[in-house]
């Protein structure tokens, strides 16, 4: 890669996911740098420009209400050191939407575990919905997930994410990148970077996304998701 990059000496370069962006950062290049693709925060990566996989707060609220608008308290389980930023923006998302978002501190699995075995206690299943991060250190495949799924299941807890795997394997609803809009953006932020390389940048919420419905989920907490409603999803995983 690095003798590529000095035959083509780019003037600005995208790098897509975490292998590719940390091999390009020890190259130690002084051109402007764009990232995309990966599980970026603006607290990790300072004055990066790019485009994390964690979707803006303010559209997974906006689904839950549309699916489900009784809902009233939203749950999740964070990092501080990694997601506060992503918290905040949640907050003020949650009042607009009419919700209240209870956020628990985990800074590993074994305490991710803990509090999620609380929520899952405690939750209402009638007024309250749980909202999974991106953040793998917080909400893993092996352990967390399936913990999740199962009690949710069992207590008829609404469960939403933005990792389309986790619809796959249980959760109601998720958004997830529209690949084709996410590389317009990271397109403009390359351009942006361009013209001027010096300016304030930083990790952005995801916007380009779209929207998947697991039915059989629906079907279990007696969601009534009719075609019309159907069709405004990009993915629809059916109930059998």
């Amino acid at each position: 890669m690095r003798q590529w990059l000095d035959r083509e000496k780019p003037a600005v370069t995208i790098t897509l996911g975490r292998l590719a962006t940390k091999i390009y950062e020890t190259f130690g290049l002084g051109v402007p740098h764009v990232v995309g693709a990966l599980d970026a925060s603006p607290q990790q990566m300072p004055g990066r420009a790019g485009v994390g996989l964690a979707v803006d707060p303010a559209l997974l609220f906006a689904t839950l209400k549309q699916l489900v608008p009784t809902k009233r308290r939203v749950w999740v389980v964070f990092d501080p050191s990694y997601d506060r930023w992503l918290i905040d923006l949640a907050q003020q998302a949650a009042s607009s939407s009419g919700l209240k978002l209870e956020a628990l501190v985990a800074r590993d699995l074994r305490e991710s575990a803990r509090q999620f075995t609380s929520v899952l206690q405690a939750a209402d299943p009638a007024t309250d919905a749980i909202w999974l991060v991106a953040d793998a250190r917080i909400t893993d495949s092996e352990t967390i997930l399936p913990l999740v799924v199962e009690k949710s299941w069992q207590r008829r807890l609404l469960v939403f994410s933005n990792n389309l795997q986790h619809i796959k394997r249980g959760v109601l609803f998720g958004l997830f990148p529209d690949n084709t809009l996410l590389g317009q953006r990271l397109a403009e932020l390359a351009e942006r970077a361009l013209r001027a390389p010096s300016a304030p940048s930083s990790i952005e919420v995801l916007h380009a996304v779209k929207r998947a419905i697991n039915l059989k989920i629906a079907a279990h907490l007696d969601l009534a998701i009719d075609q019309a409603l159907e069709r405004q999803f990009d993915l629809v995983l059916p109930v059998w």
